[in-house]
């Protein structure tokens, strides 16, 4: 309840001006709504971008979902949550080096736990795509440990599966199965042991 009263009494605030506004003449009352909608748009500009990137996306338009999703990240009023998206379009391509860079400034600034777990896990998917693999492995192992989710569990299986002791990725991916036996990530690490290359397509945005 504490964390409802400051949004609760602003917008009280809000609406009594408004209503002197039209106490005053109607046209106060009219340019104040004005002002409000330009400030809401002005304030909220990176969810106005993030959408429309999401929709050329859907439409698979890749380039222009990264340019919309580039104008929102340059905004300081962008969102943690829609920086990890930004770095995951990244990533499908083909520029790891960039999404490496906005999921550590992610980081830097310290958001929300599970935020941070969602990061932290993409990361591990950049730090793959660009060799670091160990640093991949552990990443991902350290998320595991914090933030299990069938994303986190299929594509750690699935790094262990192509760069640990086979042995040890199996043993992974069986308590896997354990874990979500309907999963095709999963599925697809327990009935393939033999993979020796990394399809970025393979990983899960978490």
């Amino acid at each position: 309840m504490p964390n409802l009263l400051k949004p609760l009494l602003l917008l009280a605030g809000v609406v009594i001006l408004i209503l002197i506004g039209f106490a005053v003449h109607w046209l106060v009352g009219a340019g104040l709504i004005a002002a409000l909608l330009v400030y809401a748009f002005f304030a909220n500009r990176s969810v106005f971008y993030v959408m429309k990137a999401n929709a050329a996306y859907v439409q698979g338009d890749l380039d222009r979902a990264l340019m919309l999703h580039e104008k929102a990240y340059s905004l300081r009023s962008r969102r943690p949550q829609h920086a990890i998206g930004y770095a995951y379009l990244l990533m499908k391509a083909g520029r790891p080096e960039q999404a490496e860079r906005v999921l550590q400034d992610t980081l830097r600034a310290k958001p929300p736990h599970d935020i941070q777990m969602q990061a932290k896990s993409n990361l591990a998917t950049a730090y793959w795509l660009l060799d670091k693999r160990e640093e991949a492995v552990r990443l991902l192992e350290d998320v595991h440990r914090e933030y299990k989710t069938v994303t986190v569990v299929g594509n750690l299986g699935y790094l262990k599966l192509l760069a640990v002791d086979p042995e040890e990725a199996l043993a992974f991916n069986e308590e896997a199965y354990e874990y979500d036996d309907n999963d095709l990530t999963i599925l697809d690490n327990l009935a393939d042991r033999k993979s020796t290359r990394l399809n970025s397509s393979h990983l899960g945005i978490s």
